[in-house]
């Protein structure tokens, strides 16, 4: 019996996630910067170094979408709790936001 290669690239996006978060976890009790622990867990387990996760044309658009999001997440870190309070600070990033969406769908 041969397993689907949609489940195959479930189990390896919940490997992913779980082996990711453990390298967050690992990286904060050593007080650095947590959200490199799942990078260097990519790096790790990726076919550059262990090959244990090869890419899936399954999973490729939600590794995407993962480094976005670990992105936005170390910006959003720098954020001041009170900056998100000042009507002008929303506003333009509200205006940076669909300028840049306008300009990429234009391109």
């Amino acid at each position: 019996m041969t397993i689907p290669p949609a489940l195959l690239a479930v189990f390896a996006l919940s490997a992913m996630l779980l082996l990711g978060k453990l390298g967050e976890e690992a990286l904060s009790r050593l007080r650095m910067v947590p959200f490199a622990g799942a990078i260097v867990m990519g790096l790790l387990l990726g076919p550059g170094v262990l090959g244990a996760l090869a890419p899936n044309p399954y999973i490729e658009e939600f590794v995407d979408l993962g480094i976005v999001f670990i992105l936005f997440m170390a910006g959003a870190e720098e954020v001041l709790p009170g900056a998100l309070r000042d009507p002008r600070g929303i506003a333009s990033g509200i205006s940076i936001f669909a300028a840049s969406l306008i300009a990429i769908y234009a391109i």
